[in-house]
C-alpha cells in the first residue's frame, strides 16, 4: 500500500475512527471513576530537641517520653519489621 491508499482508507473512515477513539476514552474515564482509591499513607516524624541549660524542666521530661514513644512506633512498625526479617532465613515480620 501506498501513503494515498492509507489517507483515503482514514478519510473514508474517519468516523469510526473518531468513534473508536471516544468510546475508548470515555470507557477509561468511567473506569477511573467507578475504582475505588486503595491507597493509604502514613508517616511518623522524630523532633529531637536539645536544651541548652542544664536545668531539667517537665517540658523536657515530656519531649522525652514522646521521644520515646515514637521509638516504640517505629521499632515495631511493618516496614522496619520487614527489613529485620529479611536478614534472618526462618524469621517472618509477624513472628
Amino acid at each position: 500500500m501506498t501513503i494515498n491508499q492509507y489517507i483515503h482508507a482514514l478519510k473514508k473512515r474517519w468516523q469510526l475512527i473518531v468513534l473508536c477513539f471516544l468510546a475508548v476514552g470515555l470507557g477509561a474515564y468511567a473506569g477511573s471513576k467507578l475504582i475505588i482509591p486503595r491507597y493509604q499513607s502514613t508517616a511518623i516524624i522524630q523532633i529531637v530537641l536539645h536544651s541548652t541549660s542544664n536545668q531539667i524542666d517537665i517540658n523536657s521530661l515530656l519531649a522525652s517520653d514522646q521521644l520515646v514513644q515514637t521509638q516504640a512506633q517505629l521499632a515495631g512498625s511493618v516496614p522496619v519489621l520487614r527489613e529485620v526479617a529479611s536478614h534472618y532465613p526462618h524469621l517472618t515480620p509477624n513472628s
